[in-house]
């Protein structure tokens, strides 16, 4: 299971002696910071830390947000709430597909706390926050699914981009092959169960929307398999 403290102290690690960040750190963040100097660290919750997330932006063709050269930011809650928010613009996530050498796929249910599509099933996603999106993954596989780099091999798919009434994102697409026995190892509470599915069942959910997926997950998992599909409006391919 993970520490949040260590997680909140590896979070500002390298962003602490930035000069330019700490210009634009949201007022919300003043709290958490001073909790931090101060050393009292069990009193932040990992709700507070998730909800207070911090999200570089970015202009429709993927390129960063910047006034006078600073990185524009913009905290998780005001991302996913971009119609009360005022925030348009978008900010960049990694979508990743596992695969076992039998090509079968690994699906993950989400939490039922999840702040959006509690319940569904997903093949794999998080937000890059304030990191490039290699870096992004290769926290999230650490993370949340318990892989470490140089443990499976990874593959760039495609790059994809939707909006919707809660979020504008960005995000890039990995194949991430894993050894036959490989088990997902859920963190923290953020899936409920893992499975995984042949390439004939997953068509087949594909088809039936038996089971709810993720509404980009639908899109991800058709362009990988080949699957007729016709995008709607709010979602293309970069």
């Amino acid at each position: 299971m993970t520490n949040i403290n260590e997680v909140i102290k590896q979070f500002y690690k390298k962003w602490m002696n930035d000069s330019n960040f700490l210009t634009v750190l949201k007022e919300s963040y003043q709290e958490i910071l001073a909790k931090l100097l101060s050393k009292d660290m069990d009193s932040i919750s990992k709700q507070e830390m998730v909800k207070n997330e911090l999200f570089k932006l970015f202009d429709i063709n993927d390129s960063e947000i910047t006034v006078d050269n600073v990185s524009q930011i913009a905290i998780r809650s005001e991302c996913h709430n971009r119609l009360d928010s005022g925030i348009d613009a978008y900010h960049r996530g990694v979508l990743w597909i596992i695969t076992n050498k039998k090509w079968d796929i690994l699906l993950s249910q989400r939490a039922s706390d999840k702040d959006l599509f509690p319940d569904y099933w997903e093949i794999g996603w998080g937000h890059c926050g304030l990191d490039n999106y290699i870096d992004a993954l290769e926290d999230e596989l650490k993370d949340e699914v318990g892989l470490t780099w140089g443990t499976y091999r990874l593959k760039k798919l495609f790059k994809i981009q939707f909006e919707d009434e809660y979020e504008k994102q960005t995000a890039k697409v990995f194949q991430v092959t894993v050894e036959d026995d490989f088990v997902a190892n859920g963190n923290d509470g953020e899936v409920q169960q893992s499975k995984y599915f042949s390439v004939e069942e997953i068509k087949k959910l594909l088809e039936t929307q038996k089971i709810d997926l993720l509404p980009d997950n639908i899109v991800v998992l058709s362009e990988f398999l080949g699957v007729e599909q016709e995008l709607e409006e709010n979602i293309r391919f970069m």
